[in-house]
Parts: C-alpha cells; structure tokens; sequence
C-alpha cells in the first residue's frame, strides 16, 4: 500500500520522475484529481527510517522517504524533586489535552504569517531560483499523534494529566503566549520527555 500511495499523491507526467508502473500489480490506480499532484510527501511515523525507504514507487526495495538533515535538540536534565501543579505564578498556566488545540491554533495562525512572509534570501539562506518552504501544522492530529503515542503504543501507559505549559506576556501591539507542549518517549530507556 505505501508504494502505491506515492502513484495516488503525484501526477504520472515526466516532470514527478515516476518509474514505469509495474507490470506485476497490475493496473495503476486511478488518477483522482484531489489527491494528485503532489512533487513531494512528507511522512511521519514512529516505525523506522528503513521500512519506509524501501517503500519506494516500483519493484524494488527503494526510492521510498528519505530522512533529510533532521534537526534534534536535547538536554540532559539532572532528576529534582517534583513540582507541584499549583506552585507557578500567575503568569503561567498548565495545559490539559483538551487545552491543546486552542493553542496550536493560534500557532497555525503565526506559522501561516511567517511562511506568507519569507524573504527569498536572508544572512542564514539565499536562493537562486524560486524555492518550496515546507513546515507542518500542528493540528490534524500532528501534534497529538505524539501525546496518542506516549498513552497508547507504549507497554506501560503513561500516566499525566499535564501536556504542556503557556506564559502569558502582553506587548503594545499584540498580547503574545509563550507555549511548549510534550510528551514522553518511554522506549528506549530512559525515558525521554519530547518538546512538540
């Protein structure tokens, strides 16, 4: 089914640089004009960089997704004493699951405006013909396939009421919040908490 996606996702000109479809499936899948076109995908999954590799458009077992110049911060926190949910001040607010998507709405709204308002060049990149920027969105299940993970494919469930935290700062032009949310990847051991 994954290599067939990549045949339903693009349009079958020379432009997308599809192989022939192979003979052995059979006939190709129809091309549905809502669904086509694509020149690229982005796959996100929990399974494996190789699975999906060899997950590629014809008989053989590549030309499936890729990783490319994935980018991971973390920090090493030493274990404190727990912190209670009601000890922060007022500027700062707990986020429950069922707070989440007001908040990654708002940030839909800020990452539209910015991506609207990339320049074609700046001191960090330059580009010399015009350029695709790519980003996810959060909502549709992005940002809590992470929090569905930590509470249900993990063998022993993770147990937390608290999802993330938000700061509430006001400017002159524009209130602005401060937001993280996470989960946490209980394998491998030890346990890691994800920023999302």
């Amino acid at each position: 089914m994954m290599r067939l996606l990549h045949w339903v996702t693009s349009r079958r000109t020379s432009e997308y640089n599809l192989p022939h479809f192979p003979a052995e499936w059979g006939a190709p899948p129809p091309e549905i004009e809502e669904a086509g076109g694509g020149l690229f995908s982005i796959l996100y999954s929990a399974v494996g960089d190789d699975f999906y590799k060899e997950t590629g458009p014809g008989i053989e077992k590549s030309g499936g997704w890729e990783t490319r110049r994935p980018i991971s911060t973390t920090w090493e926190i030493p274990v404190q004493d727990e912190v209670e949910q009601d000890s922060t001040d007022n500027k700062w607010t707990w986020l429950k699951y069922g707070d989440l998507n007001a908040f990654w709405a708002k940030d839909i709204q800020l990452i539209r405006h910015t991506m609207m308002n990339l320049p074609d060049s700046n001191p960090d990149y330059h580009t010399e013909r015009p350029t695709a920027f790519v980003t996810y969105l959060p909502d549709e299940g992005v940002g809590s396939f992470h929090i569905f993970r930590s509470m249900f494919a993990v063998d022993n469930i993770v147990s937390m009421n608290v999802w993330g935290i938000e700061k509430k700062e006001s400017y002159p032009d524009q209130p602005l919040t401060t937001y993280a949310t996470w989960t946490v990847d209980t394998k491998p051991l030890p346990p890691v908490l994800v920023i999302t």
